[in-house]
């Protein structure tokens, strides 16, 4: 099936269909409906499409229809009484004892005495959820429904955190408004989402998704920012192939402190960074712990005031073409338990750190190559120079 399930609704009701469409979203599945809210408005009727070929193919090619049921509409007269009737029909196609036609009650009223063929409509158990329990509804479509598994990248555009978070699923791409906060958006959550307090207030943390992008398609960068100091800007778990490109992001208006980093990483896997600036937070721009398969290209790491990077327990990571400048105090590269880790054509530049440029432990196959590390300030270059091979790079520190 192409939908997981369509949504027959009358106009009245169409702010109940709504957040029943963002909150499927959420849960990982893949509803249609004529007029989508937003990020999704280009998922419904496309402009000058035929309007009724159009709802008949989506009904056909969905796996459940749900019909929302009013004191309103089910007095209406009109298509969705004909949508009704194409539901019976696509029942003739459906093996006997298969759940397709679900009744939805969002208040007192009765289910339509339509049938076709001796099917009747209102001979099929109806669902009351007259304190519209959006969790319960869609706790039981995912229940019939397997969350969508396709190669389809869906792509949305988010004006606003609202926006961005509620497009938030696997196999699909985000493209951004040149300015979104996050911090607007802390009350949402999601089957992949959800904001995690900190001492000052709430970060964005994404779960369990594959094959999601944030992007920019503006020539200059889209900045991503936050709030809270104590807060990571976004933090990623359980994820597997990510992609954020073209993108800016900090803590604003305040620059971040004590506990709030720019990006963090857990148990990742094939994760691109690609033009990127990650600027000024209270830790460090990025941070890896448990991930594999990693790629820092042509980004920025600056004004950060624990340090540059932190990387744990990770393997095989590339950093290509990264400039890392004015980050300072503890250490500048913190790299423990890893190992396959690359820095190459890094400009690594006027860093101010109390311990070493590069701190690394019971960690293997560490390589600085064509970089330049000028005008840096630690106590050591690194205690484990030894585990560090170091292939035609410029070093002029201050020491």
């Amino acid at each position: 099936m192409l939908y997981d399930c369509f949504l027959c609704h009358a106009k009245e009701d169409k702010q109940f269909t709504d957040d029943l469409y963002l909150a499927l979203r959420r849960a990982g599945l893949n509803p249609w409906m004529d007029k989508p809210p937003q990020p999704y408005e280009d998922f419904g009727i496309s402009y000058g499409a035929d309007w009724d070929h159009s709802i008949r193919t989506a009904i056909k090619n969905s796996a459940l229809f749900l019909a929302i049921l009013s004191s309103v509409s089910v007095g209406k007269r009109g298509y969705v009484q004909r949508e009704y009737k194409l539901a019976l029909d696509a029942m003739a196609e459906i093996p006997h004892g298969s759940i397709y036609l679900l009744p939805i009650l969002i208040d007192e009223c009765k289910i339509p005495d339509i049938k076709l063929d001796g099917v009747k409509f209102n001979s099929y158990q109806a669902m009351e959820l007259h304190n519209k329990d959006l969790n319960k509804l869609v706790r039981y479509v995912t229940s019939l429904c397997e969350p969508r598994r396709r190669e389809d990248i869906y792509h949305f555009k988010a004006q606003s955190a609202s926006d961005l978070v509620n497009a938030v699923s696997s196999n699909c791409q985000i493209s951004l408004a040149p300015e979104i906060g996050l911090s607007s958006a802390t009350s949402l959550s999601g089957l992949n989402f959800r904001f995690v307090r900190s001492f000052d207030g709430l970060g964005l943390e994404i779960h369990n998704v594959d094959g999601f992008s944030i992007v920019s398609e503006q020539t200059e960068r889209a900045h991503l920012s936050i709030e809270p100091r104590y807060a990571n800007v976004l933090t990623f778990r359980g994820c597997t192939n990510l992609r954020l490109v073209n993108l800016k992001l900090g803590h604003f208006p305040e620059e971040g402190y004590c506990t709030g980093g720019v990006l963090e990483f857990s148990g990742c896997e094939n994760v691109v960074i690609d033009n990127c600036e990650m600027y000024g937070c209270g830790t460090f721009g990025l941070k890896f712990d448990g991930c594999s398969n990693v790629y820092v290209n042509n980004s920025i790491i600056r004004d950060c005031c624990y340090g540059i990077a932190d990387i744990n327990n990770s393997s095989n990571l590339m950093f290509d073409g990264l400039r890392a400048f004015n980050n300072r105090e503890f250490y500048g590269f913190s790299i423990v338990g890893s190992r396959d880790v690359t820095f190459r054509r890094a400009d690594v530049l006027m860093n101010n750190v109390k311990g070493d440029l590069f701190e690394v432990i019971d960690s293997e196959l560490i390589k600085i190559q064509n970089s330049h590390i000028v005008d840096n300030s630690y106590s050591h270059f690194s205690k484990s120079e030894q585990s560090i091979e170091i292939v035609d790079t410029l070093i002029s520190d201050k020491i």
